[in-house]
């Protein structure tokens, strides 16, 4: 499981992250637990360092759960029966909209980009 630290800004190095215990003698991840060199700590960030940056976004969702609302909905609506044209149904379109969230339509996930990936579950 994954934890967001609200307003943390990307640490540039370990040296200024405040996961590092500082022991003056020795320096570890308080994340990570491994024991980092003076050397490490002074300009770069870790290579096994778990933190990743957030990319602006708008309002995170699961689309997984979100594409099952709307195949629910399209069923219990009918819409399968009802036409917006002679050849698509209006469950057609929510149809194709539930394979892009899902990252099966034609496009896969690139209308519906992945800020963090799924864990904990069959996702």
């Amino acid at each position: 499981m994954s934890v967001i630290v609200k307003g943390m800004e990307m640490p540039k190095n370990c040296r200024t992250c405040p996961m590092l215990f500082d022991g003056h003698s020795y320096r570890w991840c308080n994340i990570t637990g491994e024991s980092l060199g003076i050397e490490e700590t002074d300009n770069r960030r870790n290579e096994y360092c778990p933190l990743i940056e957030l990319p602006p976004h708008g309002r995170l969702i699961d689309a997984d759960k979100f594409a099952e609302t709307l195949k629910e909905v399209s069923i219990r609506q009918g819409y399968d029966k009802l036409f917006s044209d002679n050849i698509l149904s209006v469950g057609d379109v929510f149809d194709a909209i539930v394979a892009d969230l899902k990252g099966e339509g034609l496009d896969e996930y690139k209308l519906a980009p992945t800020i963090i990936e799924a864990e904990g579950s069959e996702s």
